[in-house]
């Protein structure tokens, strides 16, 4: 006889099993994506996931949870795609202890500057999107391309990570890992131009990463670089930075990926006006991380600053300076450059400049001296009022102690009130003598 106990009993564990059965066909049979959903607590709150992306560098691509999140790979490197930024952080958060680097899909951009007559400001515009799909990205182009001849057939390669260039002399190659164009906008052409003044036999492999209006993501930079050592290179130059909160960069994974492969990276330190430390590729210690100064050595107000600058170079911008160095460098070495630091181009990245002292104008009848024929890199004006360059420049007030800079020889000065102008040397760093005693009376040509 049946036990009418266990009949029921038999019925409710039946209800359960296809209960539950139904829940695993329903949630992906037993995959469960609650990992994606929750949000990470122990997350940097100021990271961006707004790209809905991830970069992974692992060599184990069995650590990847979910396969259909994966948008392209390329050896160690991985691009994973979110629906949201919740998933997005909470895979972060999976990631980071599981593989070798990991960090969000981030914009970055050209180091450049923006000039107004108030005066040079960082670049405020929102950047444009960079539509990606598992067809087309960065990582997916990056493993389509013929990665046949290396350029190391041409001695010296300078890799430029930039907008793309087009077709001249001196470029060797021209690639893309963004789209289908080679060049676009001006910020690339603007960096050859400022190589070539300093090597003008450069040979450079122009890698499109950045769109025409100079924006792009940590993915095309990544597969920008990779590209770059394929193609055993000499330099890397990297005119452009990001904002970064990360202990752990994919990007400063690569730039020491290329340290140990033998290839030197230039990287701008960023146009801020802030410690570098927070910044991607300026606080990676493995690159050559370059900041803008003036003539005299006194860094930029916008320039960022820190202890992983290395050098400070005489440029309108820290991209600008960059290509400058890894022009120079090109042509004459890295050991050239201690031959040169703090003499009015190059200058250490701790460099300190103090106002020099100028003359005793206290006894009457000084006597001027003849200019100096060189390392003239500027000239003090003690006096009120105000001086004007009549070669194209704008006015300046007159303020105690203050360096102009140098105009181009033979220039008319105009003044407001009497001045003594005094010649400033570089080699010794001090001023020569009394130059000049002038007055508004008439106007004064600097000649040197």
């Amino acid at each position: 006889m049946k036990s009418k106990v266990k009949k029921p009993l038999g019925k409710w564990l039946a209800a359960c099993f296809l209960l539950l059965l139904t829940i695993l066909v329903l949630f992906g049979c037993g995959k469960s994506r609650d990992w994606m959903k929750a949000r990470a607590t122990d997350t940097d709150p100021q990271i961006d996931f707004s790209s809905c992306r991830l970069v992974l560098l692992t060599e184990d691509p069995e650590v990847i949870r979910d396969k259909d999140t994966l948008l392209g790979s390329y050896g160690s490197v991985h691009l994973l795609s979110f629906a949201t930024e919740e998933e997005t952080e909470a895979a972060y958060d999976y990631y980071k202890d599981k593989v070798n680097a990991v960090e969000p899909d981030a914009t970055i951009l050209g180091a450049e500057e923006t000039v107004e007559a108030t005066g040079t400001k960082e670049r405020t515009e929102t950047p444009d999107p960079i539509p990606m799909t598992e067809e087309a990205n960065p990582i997916t182009l990056l493993d389509e391309m013929d990665g046949s001849t290396p350029t190391q057939e041409s001695h010296g390669v300078i890799a430029l990570i930039d907008t793309g260039v087009a077709e001249q002399d001196g470029i060797i190659d021209r690639v893309s890992v963004l789209d289908e164009a080679l060049d676009g906008g001006i910020h690339g052409q603007q960096m050859v131009d400022a190589i070539k003044t300093q090597d003008p036999n450069a040979q450079i492999l122009s890698i499109r990463a950045l769109n025409n209006n100079g924006f792009g993501t940590i993915s095309s930079l990544v597969a920008a670089m990779e590209y770059a050592m394929e193609q055993d290179v000499n330099y890397i130059n990297l005119s452009l930075y990001a904002k970064t909160t990360l202990s752990t960069s994919v990007l400063e994974q690569e730039i020491i990926k290329a340290n140990e492969a033998g290839i030197l990276v230039m990287g701008a330190a960023g146009n801020s006006g802030a410690d570098v430390a927070d910044y991607m590729p300026g606080s990676v210690e493995e690159a050559y991380i370059i900041g803008a100064a003036n003539v005299g050595g006194a860094r930029l107000s916008t320039s960022n600053y820190g202890k992983t600058v290395d050098y400070n170079v005489v440029a309108n911008s820290t991209s600008e300076a960059t290509a400058l160095f890894t022009g120079y460098v090109s042509a004459k070495g890295l050991d050239a450059v201690e031959t040169v630091v703090n003499k009015g181009f190059i200058y250490a990245g701790d460099y300190e400049w103090e106002d020099p002292t100028p003359p005793d104008l206290s006894e009457e009848g000084t006597v001027p001296e003849e200019p100096p024929e060189e390392n003239i890199v500027g000239f003090q004006i003690i006096g009120d009022g105000t001086v004007t360059y009549h070669d194209g420049t704008s006015e300046y007030a007159i303020e105690d102690e203050q360096t102009f800079p140098l105009p181009e020889a033979n220039t008319t000065l105009t003044f407001s009130g009497d001045a003594y102008l005094f010649v400033q040397r570089l080699d010794t760093n001090d001023f020569v003598g009394t130059y000049a005693k002038v007055s508004a009376e008439e106007p004064y040509l600097l000649s040197f």
